[in-house]
């Protein structure tokens, strides 16, 4: 099913390059004020402090996102994201201050000295979940590129696990001031970035964003998640792909049909 999926998405964007449009576009009087689409993307921090503790866990989202636009410009949409990750290795953590506060609050942690300097070596689990309504106004639009402004805003849920490597012994969630957090929270993110979408083909889009993302109330996972970050990700449109699979296969049934009548 995926790849049969994949060979429509990509006959659509072959499709103008090599041949005349199915379907052309309507003139201006008869076009729709509305259309409809679905967008796919990945979304990534752009820089990671790894002075502050856990911050070498990247809260990289996969998301999928539906939306109607208003005569070309105005987009309305919904979108919901996950973020599933672990650090690749555990992090040495030397910094004073969170030294000093692992040491008071997770008595079980095991120190140990590196290099001439004692820390703790601690692992990160980040898993995190949100939905968002959004509005993007486009500002330029041509035959192969749009550029908008996308703005999102919306409520989710994350937990942010840390463990002591030797001893599994839970470590506190603290802030770069000093504040200790909760693993497992409500979180409200906010974004807002500039986008740029390559119009392949009238059905399909390629899309790159850059933009400021914050999370409004400090959680454990703040530090992972607020700062720059880069999306890509694809743009459908739908409709003329679903008429094209209806029929393509009605087709291969009247084909079939005409097979058996002529036996």
């Amino acid at each position: 099913m995926r790849q049969l999926l994949l060979f429509y998405i990509m006959s659509f964007i072959v499709q103008p390059v090599f041949a005349q449009p199915l379907a052309v576009k309507p003139a201006a009087d008869d076009e729709k004020n509305w259309s409809w689409d679905i967008q796919i993307d990945q979304r990534n921090t752009i820089y990671l402090n790894k002075n502050l503790l856990g911050t070498d866990v990247s809260a990289g989202v996969s998301g999928l996102a539906a939306g109607f636009t208003y005569q070309d410009r105005f987009r309305f949409g919904l979108g919901g994201y996950f973020s599933n990750a672990q650090s690749a290795s555990a992090s040495f953590i030397t910094n004073q201050l969170y030294f000093d506060k692992i040491k008071l609050l997770a008595p079980g942690a095991v120190t140990i000295t590196k290099k001439g300097k004692k820390g703790y070596l601690v692992n990160t689990t980040l898993n995190m979940y949100y939905v968002t309504p959004s509005f993007e106004y486009t500002f330029f639009e041509s035959k192969w590129l749009d550029l908008s402004i996308p703005v999102e805003a919306g409520v989710g849920f994350s937990k942010l696990v840390r463990t002591d490597f030797f001893s599994d012994a839970p470590i506190p969630i603290i802030s770069k001031t000093g504040k200790v957090l909760k693993g497992g929270d409500i979180l409200l993110p906010a974004m807002i970035g500039f986008t740029a979408m390559i119009n392949l083909s009238p059905d399909v889009g390629f899309a790159g964003t850059i933009g400021y993302r914050k999370i409004l109330k400090e959680v454990g996972i703040s530090q992972n998640f607020d700062g720059l970050y880069y999306s890509v990700g694809l743009a459908l449109v739908p409709e003329n792909i679903i008429a094209a699979i209806k029929k393509d296969f009605k087709d291969r049934k009247k084909k079939g049909k005409d097979k058996e009548a002529a036996k």
